[in-house]
């Protein structure tokens, strides 16, 4: 990693190329890096209504927003459109909005052309630590989540705080879900940072940074050593196996559904003696404590077989993110039917 104080920048290299994420900054320090006349920006209906006049004078497409247009249907659109801008090879997409529009954006970059540049203005705290980097990028089919995408990493990602402040409390609550799973999965001083700002995280915009920073270097260097998942990547998905299912099937937000997945996780690490009674509740109290939810009611049979549609399934096993102890996470291949009896009885101490 390199750290330019001129930019305040931190850069780290992937094996495919270079992302120089840049925090703090204002966005027409954008054309600063990238020519205006190249770039074309992505961004959603609530983006614009709030941030519209920052780019009217740009290049852009603006969407519907939510999780139902992240659909190839989506890209079909904007591919059109691209074409009625005469886009080219020179193109240089920008996505800019939450998790939603760099998904899109970056799997409309890596498939136009056969590939043409993008970046990433993440707006929301769940694609700023989260969904935003690594380069994974993808859409919905049905009732599949992320099935179609591609890796493409985006050339520069502008990370500023301020795009937080028009944001309702639900969706920073949604982000911290990701916050926390950092926190579980690797560095457990991110807990302690949660703990002890449990009651003022939403407004307290140095404690948000440093949280962010965190997650954006603790991500990017997974991704560093592992950027086409191979294994330690892996471990991200802590929390998303059950989570993507029960947001799919109940419309949940992203960072809730995998709250409540982590909190099933939390469980079945303890269920198989990885983490302690006391270390599982005391998981489960800092989640309510900061505000998200550790349980829902939920059809187990028609979870299950939303399970049996995940991308990490391979016959009737299942590759299951699991906590060795807090701050250490590993993949455990597990039976279908142990999955379905473990939800049984989670559900039945969760009341």
């Amino acid at each position: 990693m390199q750290i330019s104080p001129r930019l305040n920048a931190e850069v780290w290299s992937f094996p495919s190329g270079k992302s120089i994420y840049l925090f703090q900054q204002e966005f027409e320090k954008i054309f600063a890096k990238i020519p205006k006349a190249n770039a074309i920006i992505i961004t959603d209906e609530n983006i614009f209504a709030h941030y519209g006049h920052l780019i009217k004078a740009n290049r852009k497409i603006v969407i519907k927003a939510g999780e139902k247009y992240k659909s190839l249907r989506t890209i079909l659109f904007l591919s059109l459109e691209l074409i009625q801008m005469n886009a080219d090879r020179d193109s240089h997409l920008i996505g800019f909005g939450g998790g939603v529009i760099t998904d899109i954006t970056g799997f409309l970059a890596s498939s136009f052309m056969r590939g043409i540049k993008c970046s990433f203005v993440p707006t929301t705290l769940l694609a700023m630590v989260d969904a935003a980097i690594g380069g994974k990028n993808g859409v919905n089919v049905e009732n599949n989540k992320n099935l179609v995408g591609s890796v493409r990493q985006p050339d520069f990602l502008f990370i500023n705080t301020c795009w937080l402040s028009t944001l309702p409390s639900e969706e920073i609550l949604s982000g911290l879900a990701e916050v926390a799973k950092y926190g579980f999965i690797t560095e457990p001083a991110i807990l302690l940072l949660l703990e002890h700002n449990a009651h003022s995280i939403l407004h307290n915009q140095k404690v948000l940074y440093d949280l962010i920073r965190s997650c954006v270097r603790i991500k990017s260097e997974i991704v560093q050593r592992d950027e086409m998942s191979h294994g330690e990547r892996d471990m991200l998905n802590f929390g998303h196996t059950l989570g993507h299912a029960i947001e799919l099937l109940y419309k949940l937000p992203h960072g809730i559904a995998v709250s409540i997945g982590m909190s099933f996780a939390l469980f079945f690490s303890w269920q198989k003696n990885n983490i302690s009674k006391e270390e599982y509740l005391s998981s489960i109290a800092l989640l309510k404590k900061i505000g998200l939810p550790v349980k829902r009611a939920f059809n187990t049979q028609r979870v299950m077989e939303l399970l049996q549609q995940d991308k990490k399934k391979n016959g009737n096993i299942i590759k299951f993110i699991l906590l060795e102890n807090i701050g250490k996470a590993s993949p455990y291949k597990i039976n279908t039917e142990e999955i379905e009896n473990s939800l049984t009885r989670w559900k039945s101490v969760s009341k």
